[in-house]
């Protein structure tokens, strides 16, 4: 809903940006082709550009969709050590998404409807052929118009031959230069954009734009006076077909003014302005909403697909996934202080597909929504090179033990033991271990992140080698890869008396910690 939002508010920007640049460049300017094919790269910019987006490496660049006062957007959102309550019930934008596909819907059928109207009404008519041109003449109170190859002339009876050939003239003007086509544009796109009304003023210019050009190319070795003469009596004729070119849509006295007005060509600094605007809205609408490179890069050098879910991480989790239950989430535990400022960094840019959550024990995790932004992200940076090896660090698919945590804390507190000279010295605390599962199951790289001491850090090690069940490896992209986990292990002293030497106990799978137990001698 938020891509969605975020698109419909940009490409809506970019159409009354373009529009109003080009009243204050090219409004008064009299070269009619020129300004055509400006306002087609406009509509086309303005619409497309939103769909593009590119990774930079160069600083973030604010999104559109963040210029506005936040509750524009529902936007899920994580504060550092807090969550954040979400309504999931139907709410505003709910209905007014609602809203927004009924006139879609209307603006649809609408328009479905004048072009079968269109297309049954030619087809109803007796035609001629000039060139490649069907021509029909009737006697009914309809003025005149073309659709692509199809020219109607209404009241012909009251014509001479001489002014139906004007109006043929100017009518297969409109079929060469392809103006129906523009049309259909301005109409299809008024169906995603039916409540903005800058479409109707775009079809305006445009249907002025398609008369002014087809006057101007129809007086070409003619009488502008005979010519000028025939607007003024066809003037009054009323349009019925909404999709068509109209012999006198426009205004009639514009339309005489301006085939008597001398052209001129704009002046090159109008459309060195135009032109710039163009690059600049790309790179605004384009380069944004992006994971900035070099943030990632830095974070994936320095992370691993948690399997630790504090109590804080699992509480945001459960918030995001009850907000958007039909959303992938994955999780990933940064393990360095370099990484730990990138991420966030990223909170700070509002990010909004990645949710930095900083527990109370000074870890930080980064929860990734799986979308196509993250996906790209993933894809080029969510991966880093190990041993010569390509090892992602987040996946839309994490792998697990076959068997679930369960079956692997079972393992581990049936094989660890706490080491005798570690509980000789009182040594306790966290061994977080990283390893990387491969494409096949195994496991390979064992490394300790972060330990206690030696014959602690080398028993944490020793028991994972010890066999334990096979995992089922990750997934990017529908592919198997390898992929970097961590896992942490607590050795810790129970002071008191009779607690058995070496004895471990697991966390339930909710917590996903395990926690080996010993007794000081």
């Amino acid at each position: 809903m938020n891509q969605v939002l975020n698109y419909l508010l940009e490409a809506n920007i970019g159409l009354c940006v373009f529009l109003a640049a080009y009243w204050l460049l090219l409004g008064r300017e009299t070269d009619f082709k020129l300004k055509r094919v400006s306002l087609l790269v406009a509509v086309s910019c303005s619409v497309i550009f939103p769909l593009v987006h590119l990774n930079t490496s160069s600083s973030h660049v604010p999104s559109l969709g963040n210029v506005v006062p936040s509750y524009w957007l529902p936007e899920v959102s994580v504060n550092t050590d807090e969550a954040i309550k979400h309504e999931t019930s139907f709410g505003l934008w709910d209905y007014a998404g609602l809203v927004y596909c009924a006139g879609m819907l209307v603006t649809f059928l609408v328009f479905v409807y004048r072009l079968l109207h269109l297309m049954v009404f030619s087809k109803a008519l007796q035609t001629y052929t000039i060139d490649r041109f069907r021509v029909a003449e009737s006697t009914l109170d309809m003025p005149s118009f073309s659709f692509f190859n199809f020219i109607f002339i209404g009241q012909a009876d009251k014509l001479t031959f001489y002014e139906k050939q004007q109006i043929i003239g100017h009518e297969t003007i409109h079929a060469k230069r392809q103006h129906s086509l523009d049309i259909l544009l301005l109409n299809t796109i008024g169906i995603f954009f039916w409540f903005n009304p800058v479409i109707g003023i775009y079809k305006k210019i445009f249907i002025q734009l398609h008369e002014f050009e087809a006057d101007a190319r129809a007086v070409d070795n003619r009488n502008v006076d005979d010519y000028c003469s025939l607007l003024a009596r066809v003037a009054l004729m009323s349009a019925d077909i909404k999709l068509a070119n109209h012999f006198n849509h426009s205004l009639t006295l514009k339309r005489i003014e301006m085939i008597r007005t001398i052209k001129m060509k704009p002046r090159l600094w109008k459309l060195a302005a135009l032109g710039a605007i163009i690059p600049s809205f790309f790179f605004v609408v384009a380069c944004q909403d992006q994971v900035n490179t070099e943030d990632m890069k830095t974070v994936a050098a320095s992370s691993a697909m948690a399997l630790d879910l504090p109590a804080e991480v699992q509480k945001q989790l459960d918030v995001l996934k009850a907000a958007k239950p039909e959303q992938k989430f994955t999780v990933v535990e940064v393990n360095t202080d370099e990484g730990k400022a990138a991420l966030n960094k990223m909170n700070v840019e509002q990010v909004a597909s990645i949710n930095i959550v900083n527990t109370s024990d000074k870890r930080a995790f980064a929860i990734v929504e799986i979308n196509e932004s993250t996906k790209q992200a993933i894809s080029a940076m969510g991966k880093t090179a190990f041993n010569g090896d390509e090892v992602f660090t987040v996946v839309e698919e994490a792998p697990v033990p076959e068997g679930g945590l369960d079956a692997l804390y079972r393992h581990i507190m049936t094989e660890i033991k706490y080491p005798l000279e570690s509980r000789k010295k009182g040594s306790e605390g966290k061994v977080f271990l990283s390893f990387i599962v491969q494409t096949d199951g195994t496991l390979s790289d064992y490394q300790v992140l972060k330990g206690v001491d030696a014959d602690i850090n080398a028993e944490a090690i020793r028991v994972m080698q010890a066999g334990g069940p096979k995992w089922i490896p990750g997934k990017q992209s529908g592919k198997l890869v390898k992929v970097k986990m961590v896992l942490p292990i607590e050795f810790k002293l129970d002071r008191g008396q009779g607690s058995p030497q070496g004895s471990s106990e697991s966390s339930s799978t909710e917590k996903a910690a395990v926690t080996v137990i010993g007794h000081q001698p």
